[in-house]
């Protein structure tokens, strides 16, 4: 399909320069647009690094719990969803609800 630029170009000109996303907390949403800048997190690391022996090992419902509490208090930080996966709970339903309480906000 080819459109005509005029369409395109008017088309373009009606769409929103911002839009709202909500946050699982009211006051947590952003307006995503608008030339600001937003951090999350995302993903779902099976390691995790650490800080005492420098080295990398499996990532724990703990690290989950620690990490999401961390991410409670960062103000710069808009949103969090599973940064990464507990690898001490076993796969299905007892890793979803684990980590679903884990993601819970105090």
């Amino acid at each position: 399909m080819l459109f005509p630029r005029s369409i395109v170009e008017a088309a373009l000109a009606r769409q929103p320069t911002s839009a709202p996303l909500p946050g699982f907390i009211e006051d947590r949403g952003v307006t995503v647009g608008g030339g600001r800048v937003h951090i999350g997190t995302s993903g779902a690391a099976v390691l995790t690094l650490d800080g005492a022996s420098g080295d990398y090992r499996n990532s724990t419902l703990d690290d989950l719990w620690v990490i999401m509490r961390v991410l409670d208090e960062s103000p710069n930080i808009h949103y969090g969803l599973r940064p990464l996966i507990a690898r001490d709970v076993d796969p299905g339903l007892a890793l979803d609800i684990n980590t679903a309480f884990a993601r819970l906000d105090r």
